[in-house]
């Protein structure tokens, strides 16, 4: 019997054209959930494969036939897990696929708002030939980076940070001291974090504890002159608050991967202040791991309709009538 593999995702969406994992299989897409075509094909889905975004709340009802929901992607936003797991479908994501390139962008965008990158360009497109004006431009070395997690990504960010000289401190909740100093990095409380920062980097995963972290008043606790980075998740960041904090000259400047809500509307002031540096959730971009991502989640999708177990599991599912324990919602562990 054919298998049936659903993909779903808008244009932005770059789909190889060749899946090895999925040899075979019927892989249709679909690049809207409100598409005329979802329905019919959803509904004869084993598999689906999707991006994170806001679901509807019959999407469950609409994939009965599905035994996986795999995202091209490290998180698993907008899917209510232990209700995918009452009804025997496993979630799946796939972690570490972009750590080398969102360590690398982070470190980019430090670099570029140190540098004053953006001021020196608009001064010579003026046609003002002077880097007095771009000032002030540190010297890293000596400076501090403050990391707001320590998973993979941020170790990583460690890595490449300590090459330019750069002292690095963190915060983990779930990491504990030994594991971030093995990792070049001084663990640190929240607070001194916030206050001893000169460019505070968010590596963190968006949750109720942690959706806008970044608001009035930990911004009004980071040093004067401090300079965020956020490649995680824009919802981490109250942006009107980081806005108050660049017009003050609290803040030296910005570099945002993330916002949120994307694609922004063109309006958006962030887009158009002079000392914030905004990309298009890229950090993830390479041709490598596009590849990896693609190749890892259709591996999942395989594996399941084999009848195995997947590797990066965000659920279990309970045996059909089983009672919910709660435990099915769990983080993944790989």
């Amino acid at each position: 019997m054919t298998r049936r593999v659903v993909i779903v995702g808008d244009e932005t969406l770059v789909i190889p054209d060749q899946l090895p994992a999925l040899a075979g299989a019927e892989v249709r897409v679909v690049r809207a959930l409100g598409a005329a075509e979802a329905p019919a094909l959803l509904a004869a889905a084993e598999a689906v494969i999707v991006t994170p975004q806001a679901f509807p709340a019959d999407f469950l009802d609409a994939i009965p036939r599905a035994r996986i929901v795999t995202f091209v992607a490290t998180g698993f936003d907008g899917l209510d897990l232990e209700a995918a797991a009452r009804r025997g479908i496993w979630v799946t994501h796939v972690p570490g696929y972009c750590t080398e390139e969102v360590a690398t962008h982070t470190v980019t965008l430090l670099l570029a708002l140190n540098q004053r990158l953006l001021a020196q360009q608009a001064l010579t497109a003026r046609g003002i030939w002077d880097v007095a004006s771009a000032r002030p431009i540190h010297r890293l070395r000596g400076r501090t980076l403050g990391l707001l997690g320590f998973g993979r990504i941020g170790q990583a960010v460690t890595e490449r940070a300590r090459g330019f000289g750069l002292a690095v401190i963190a915060h983990d909740a779930l990491v504990p001291a030994d594991r971030i100093a093995a990792g070049g990095a001084r663990a640190v409380d929240f607070e001194t974090l916030l206050a001893e920062a000169d460019y505070l980097s968010l590596h963190t995963p968006l949750t109720g504890q942690t959706r806008q972290i970044i608001n009035s008043q930990t911004l009004a606790r980071l040093r004067a002159g401090a300079v965020l980075i956020n490649t995680a998740r824009g919802a981490l960041v109250d942006e009107p608050a980081l806005l108050a904090a660049l017009e003050a000259g609290r803040l030296a400047g910005a570099a945002l991967d993330v916002l949120a809500e994307e694609p922004p509307p063109p309006d958006h002031p962030l887009l158009h202040h002079p000392r914030v540096l905004v990309t298009p959730h890229s950090a993830w971009c390479s041709e490598a791991a596009e590849q990896e991502l693609w190749d890892r989640a259709s591996a999942e999708v395989a594996r399941v309709l084999d009848g195995a177990p997947p590797r990066w599991a965000a659920n279990r599912p309970l045996p059909q009538g089983a009672p919910s324990t709660g435990k099915e919602d769990r983080q993944p562990t790989a």
